[in-house]
Order: structure tokens, then sequence, then C-alpha cells
């Protein structure tokens, strides 16, 4: 029965009503969201970026250490001890394995 009270929402109004600013909260919180996500994403690739350029600074650096371009006793270390880890690492590459013995 409906009411003569002109204060009186209809209740399918209320539920457009509340929907609605439902779904408005929802896309500005999705926004945020992905705002935040975007950032975190460029702060992953520059990261990732950066330690990319270190490994090639390092590599360079190896390089002109080996070719006597440039020398310090920190890089004459690293320089041996890149060289005994690539030694070992040829070593075990062509050692044969533990496993080729069960036949």
């Amino acid at each position: 029965m409906p009411s003569d009270d002109p204060t009186e929402v209809p209740i399918p109004e209320v539920l457009t009503t509340l929907a609605r600013r439902v779904t408005q909260r929802g896309r500005r919180q999705f926004g945020k969201v992905a705002k935040v996500g975007r950032q975190q994403l460029e702060l992953r690739q520059a990261r990732a970026d950066l330690d990319d350029f270190w490994s090639r600074m390092g590599k360079t650096a190896f390089r002109l250490n080996q070719a006597g371009e440039i020398s310090h006793p920190a890089l004459d270390r690293a320089q041996a001890r890149i060289e005994r880890l690539l030694q070992r690492i040829d070593e075990l590459q062509t050692r044969p394995s533990d496993l080729d013995d069960e036949d």
C-alpha cells in the first residue's frame, strides 16, 4: 500500500541509488589499485634495469682489467675469483656424472 508521506522514498529507488554509489566507489578503488599496480611495475622494472646495468658494468670492468687497461687491487681480486669460478664451471661441465656409472 503506497504511503502518502512525501519524505518516503520507494525501495527500488533506494536500491538503485545504493547500487550506483557502490559501483562508483568500486570504480574509484579500482582506479587507485590500478595506479598502485602501475607504480609497483615501474619500480620493479627500474630495479631490474639497475641490476642489468650493474652486471654490464661489472663485465666491462672485468674485460678492462683483464686487458690491463685499468687496475685496482679489488678488481684484481675479483678477476682472480671470477677466473677460478669459470675454471670450476668448466671442470664440472666436462666431468662425467656419477649417474653415468650406473649402467
